[in-house]
C-alpha cells in the first residue's frame, strides 16, 4: 500500500506534473464521507478530496462541477482531475 504523502505526491504529479513539489498537506474537516486535503506546493494550493474505491463518484461530480461552471451563478471551484491510484479514488 502506498503512503499517504506518496500518494498526495502521485496526484500532483498526475495532475499539475512532475515540476510541482508537495510542500505541506493539512487535513480539512468538514465532510463526513470523504477526507478531505489542502496541498501547499511550489505550484499553488490545491484542495483534494478522497476516499477508498467507490466507483464513478468523484468522475460524477467533477461533471457536475464543470455544468454549474457554466451557469455562472455563483463561485464554483475549478475541477483539476480525478482519478484513481492504488485503490484510493480522487477529486483535485
Amino acid at each position: 500500500m502506498i503512503e499517504i504523502n506518496e500518494f498526495y505526491k502521485s496526484i500532483i504529479t498526475n495532475q499539475i506534473g512532475s515540476k510541482a513539489k508537495l510542500n505541506a498537506a493539512e487535513p480539512v474537516t468538514g465532510g463526513c464521507i470523504n477526507k478531505g486535503v489542502k496541498l501547499s506546493t511550489s505550484d499553488g494550493i490545491y484542495f483534494i478530496k478522497w476516499n477508498a474505491h467507490v466507483g464513478d463518484m468523484f468522475e460524477q461530480e467533477a461533471r457536475g462541477l464543470k455544468i454549474l461552471q457554466n451557469v455562472e451563478i455563483m463561485t464554483i471551484p475549478k475541477t483539476i482531475g480525478f482519478g484513481t491510484i492504488d485503490s484510493k479514488d480522487y477529486l483535485m
